[in-house]
């Protein structure tokens, strides 16, 4: 195994995350990580910026992007699908994270209603003041609330008001997964199952995602012990799946580097994508 490092997990403030891409590629430097993929949620806005500071930091940086999508055609059921490399600039593929972006912008407005009708006001002039540039989440909100002191924290802004179930949550748009893989294929890129244990653990599920052009496995993520870990390296031998990892980097509570290179993916698993794309 090479001492090389990667993190293809990461989230920038384009989306979810709280740096911004040149921010998280000096971090990437600090943490000794050799590569490192941008994959914010339906916004590839920020892998300029990486790029161009990965060339001056001596990080690599893979181009990404994440999707939402439905399990099982069930509204509350969702598995996050992510593409590398391709032609994500492809303007049929904008234009289609574009709408997704859109749906973002009325999920947000509907829970900052339901947050006022709850006594928590929020103005959504706040919040959603460019939401072209970026893409807007749950997250966003939760911050907001934090920093007015309407909350103490961001974990009990999901616990008590926006996690799945509670009085200010609203469902976001998702798509069927063989129609959002089918999606990344058209661009050239590589479609990986995000995260299995949350949406994807399901065997049978995965094999007929691999049926749909799926060609890669998240093994190694935040949430993974070593019995998951080999559930899924045995998951994607059976299936002929590319094996991929990530910290699913968000935020830092400490400044820090937080989970950051946290998760010890080789850099083999990039050669790995690398070679897939050449055949």
């Amino acid at each position: 195994m090479t001492d090389k490092l990667v993190d293809l997990h990461i989230h920038t403030n384009y989306s979810d995350g709280s740096y911004a891409p040149a921010e998280i590629v000096r971090m990437a430097k600090k943490a000794k990580l050799s590569a490192i993929a941008i994959t914010d949620h339906d916004i590839t806005g920020g892998i300029k910026e990486a790029v161009a500071e990965g060339e001056k930091a001596g990080v690599e940086i893979i181009p990404g992007v994440e999707l939402s999508c439905e399990v099982n055609g069930s509204a509350d059921g969702e598995m996050h699908i992510l593409a590398y490399y391709g032609n994500l600039d492809d303007s049929r593929f904008q234009k289609v994270l574009e709408s997704f972006r859109k749906t973002r912008v009325e999920r947000a407005s509907k829970m900052i209603r339901k947050l006022i009708e709850l006594k928590i006001m929020l103005d959504e002039k706040e919040i959603l003041k460019d939401p072209g540039n970026f893409s807007v989440g749950r997250m966003h909100l939760a911050r907001l609330m934090v920093n007015k002191g309407l909350v103490p924290s961001i974990r009990e802004c999901f616990d008590k008001y926006l996690g799945n179930g509670k009085p200010a949550y609203y469902p976001k748009q998702r798509i069927d997964p063989e129609k959002a893989i089918k999606m990344i294929l058209a661009t050239g890129a590589i479609p990986v199952l995000a995260h299995p244990l949350i949406g994807g653990d399901d065997k049978e599920l995965v094999g007929k995602l691999k049926e749909y052009g799926l060609a890669g496995i998240e093994v190694h993520a935040s949430r993974h012990g070593p019995k998951l870990v080999e559930k899924y390296l045995e998951w994607a031998k059976e299936f002929d799946l590319l094996i991929t990892g990530g910290s699913d980097f968000h935020y830092s509570a400490d400044g820090e580097l937080g989970m950051l290179g946290v998760i010890k993916v080789p850099y083999e698993v990039v050669s790995g994508m690398k070679e897939f794309l050449k055949k």
